[in-house]
């Protein structure tokens, strides 16, 4: 009996080494891919253009209104982007990252976008991909000052119709009084 217990620890010990290993594998896995993707790089990159065409909407959105944007607003949204920039620094959500991968992706999978990544075609697409991911930012503010009008007037319409919905509906009670009855028994 106990040999059967200390082959079935033994056995146990060497599956788990065995899982360990290919977590740690894996874990190795998605950390190249990272390091391939350049993604501190991108990272930082993607929060450079956000800020810029944040600030550019705002100096556009203040010139449609025939307004200057304050000095102290475009201090505040550079402070924002700062603080944001750095709670999402390289070194702060590596870990996060690699789990995401190793999550989202076997190590099979991982091995093939590593080859791929490495490949001309693969650093021709991370090259580019700064400039594609500018360029689908500039469709889609484009799109969105289009219908911008029509939003706000959406919003107009929703605000006055809550407000019209305040104004019609009484306050609440809290106490709800009934005239009481009271019956004499010996009227009849």
């Amino acid at each position: 009996m106990k040999i059967k217990v200390l082959i079935g620890f033994v056995c146990g010990m060497l599956l788990a080494g065995n899982l360990l290993a290919d977590e740690q594998s894996h874990r190795q896995l998605a950390e190249e891919l990272m390091v391939t993707i350049k993604i501190d790089e991108q990272i930082q990159e993607m929060f450079d253009q956000m800020k810029e065409m944040q600030k550019q909407y705002m100096q556009r959105a203040g010139q449609s209104r025939n307004e200057e944007v304050p000095p102290e607003v475009l201090e505040m949204q550079e402070k924002v982007w700062n603080m944001m920039a750095e709670e999402m620094s390289w070194d702060k959500v590596k870990e996060d990252y690699i789990a995401l991968y190793v999550g989202t992706f076997t190590e099979e999978d991982l091995r093939g976008l590593i080859e791929f990544y490495k490949s001309p075609a693969g650093q021709k697409f991370l090259e580019k991909g700064p400039e594609l991911m500018r360029k689908s930012m500039e469709i889609g503010q484009r799109q969105t000052l289009k219908i911008m009008p029509e939003i706000q007037k959406l919003t107009e319409t929703m605000r006055q119709e809550m407000l019209r919905k305040t104004m019609e509906t009484p306050p609440a009670t809290t106490t709800e009084t009934k005239p009481s009855v009271k019956t004499n028994p010996e009227v009849k």
